[in-house]
């Protein structure tokens, strides 16, 4: 299913030449970035170490089971108010054809944006609690998403999928368009492949494109399955303005996967100088050890990959807005911690 590629940036992100010489560290490696259960299938890589490994291996079936059991339970719950299933819990069925093949940390979901309280209501009547281990920032009403925790699993509630001043993305047309599908036999629902890509690219370019290359087998089984994505999505993200952040994905997927036949679809994208800024300055190697990052250099990449000057502005406006205000909030907020101001 996944391609040598894969394997061998395992190892040189970690500074290690291909093959393995080390099997037990390059299965840790392998762990770091979500993709063990992937590698229990192959029968060529490290095969003779696999064994000593399995009890991690069960480790990580009971963690998806637990997370398949409150995604089923969530649905359950929230049927009277629109939402839709994202990210791992989706991926799992639509593209591993086993939900135990993708490792995910919570289930996300998304909501209207004025159901926010009525989700939280629902929430906390079936045993999960509100946390802010983001900080004050968390707590403010415009920040786009909500954590919970509850029957030992974590839950994201999302109303937006970024902060809504740095791109123009339509959400009517996200919630008119949305796929119904059952999850374990209880209605779900879930985004349109066009929305799921596009979504996917803007979260790994809000995580400057460092996210574990579990992210990168996603988008690789996306187009796999359908290989046009990248050429529709470009007029969807010239109008939702994250032309870059749609660059940034494929031209880090293009260099985890050269097979793939992306530069087409890059090259329209953005010129070509701008093309070779980005690869040089924006996006990190995929095959090399990430340096130490700063908050400056994080806040630098991030306002590069907004598309315009209008919305570099409007992010950095809320962005002080934002420290401000949390700042405010935690200085009169009860010492006890999160718990305390759940009301």
């Amino acid at each position: 299913m996944i391609p040598e590629s894969v394997w061998r940036a395992v190892e040189s992100l970690h500074g290690r030449s291909w093959p393995p010489r080390d099997p037990d560290a390059f299965i840790a490696a392998v762990t770091g970035e979500s993709l063990l259960p992937l590698l229990f299938q192959e029968e060529t890589i490290v095969a003779d170490a696999l064994p000593r490994h399995r009890a991690l291996l069960r480790l990580y079936h009971a963690r998806s089971a637990k997370l398949r059991t409150a995604a089923r339970l969530i649905c359950t719950i929230l049927h009277d108010i629109p939402f839709i299933v994202m990210k791992g819990a989706d991926y799992g069925d639509r593209l591993y054809g086993d939900p135990t093949l993708r490792p995910m940390l919570d289930v996300d979901i998304l909501v209207p944006p004025d159901r926010m309280k009525d989700v939280d209501a629902i929430l906390t009547r079936n045993g999960f609690e509100v946390t802010f281990a983001g900080g004050a920032v968390t707590r403010l009403a415009s920040y786009n998403e909500r954590s919970y925790v509850g029957h030992d699993v974590g839950v994201d509630v999302h109303h937006s999928f970024i902060q809504r001043v740095r791109h123009r993305i339509d959400y009517d047309a996200i919630w008119r368009e949305r796929e119904p599908y059952t999850l374990d036999g209880v209605e779900a629902w879930r985004l349109t492949p066009l929305h799921a890509f596009l979504y996917h690219a803007l979260a790994m370019a809000k995580d400057e494109f460092t996210s574990p290359l579990i992210r990168y087998v996603d988008i690789y089984l996306m187009l796999q399955r359908w290989p046009s994505l990248p050429r529709d999505a470009e007029p969807l993200a010239r109008k939702w303005q994250l032309v870059r952040a749609l660059y940034g994905a494929l031209r880090q997927t293009s260099r985890l996967f050269p097979d793939l036949d992306l530069e087409p679809v890059m090259s329209t994208l953005l010129p070509h100088s701008k093309r070779e800024f980005f690869d040089r300055a924006i996006l990190p190697d995929v095959y090399s050890v990430p340096p130490k990052r700063t908050r400056r250099h994080q806040l630098w990449v991030k306002f590069h990959l907004l598309d315009n000057v209008r919305r570099r502005a409007m992010f950095a406006g809320y962005h002080a807005w934002a420290t401000i205000a949390s700042r405010f909030l935690n200085e009169r907020l009860p010492s006890s911690g999160a718990s305390a101001a759940q009301g």
